[in-house]
């Protein structure tokens, strides 16, 4: 993927919007998560939008003040209906129900969105396998979901892109990472 003008505002943009933001369980500075997801699917689309939803993907979710609107002005109607389709519905309090309602949107969402969301769930995976390695259930003290959930959740989100992405690098990631994680929270109980 050729670095663009387009694609350094996202990255100033993401950084300025998620500024002072933490991740999950971790004191780690939020942006390190949109830029990895970046960094990982850069290597499987040369479509400049696509990298630059992934480097916003979060920000509707996370900062109430930016709107799809904002992003339409800054970005594109393509980049922003890419974020909207990967974008959890945050006024749903229930965690199941939110992301139950995530699950629906994704089963019709584009092949761009299907991308962006790959890419951040097996980003999501890898970065829980590496905390639960270190502190075990612990981490799951800090979710609104139990580690079994939470497993079923990505397995679900796993389906949906065996059926709606067949065959692709990440997709083989993300099924390995998944695998791992389920082999580590069943030796764990």
């Amino acid at each position: 993927m050729e670095f663009t003008e387009k694609i350094e505002r996202a990255i100033r943009k993401s950084a300025e919007l998620h500024d002072g933001q933490k991740r999950e369980n971790t004191k780690t500075p939020y942006v390190i998560h949109p830029f990895s997801v970046a960094f990982m699917l850069s290597a499987h689309t040369d479509d400049e939008n696509v990298i630059v939803a992934v480097l916003l993907h979060d920000v509707l979710e996370d900062v109430p003040s930016y709107t799809k609107e904002d992003i339409v002005k800054e970005f594109g109607s393509h980049v922003a209906q890419i974020v909207s389709e990967v974008t959890e519905d945050k006024s749903i309090s229930d965690w199941k129900a939110r992301k139950e309602k995530y699950l629906e949107g994704l089963s019709v969402a584009s092949k761009e969105a299907f991308m962006v969301a790959l890419a951040d769930k097996l980003h999501n995976t890898e970065s829980l396998i590496r905390v639960y390695k270190k502190y075990g259930d612990k981490v799951f003290e800090h979710f609104n979901s139990t580690k079994e959930e939470r497993l079923e959740y990505l397995v679900s989100i796993q389906n949906i892109f065996f059926t709606k992405l067949a065959k692709h690098p990440l997709l083989d990631k993300f099924s390995k990472s998944l695998k791992e994680l389920e082999s580590l929270i069943k030796s764990k109980n």
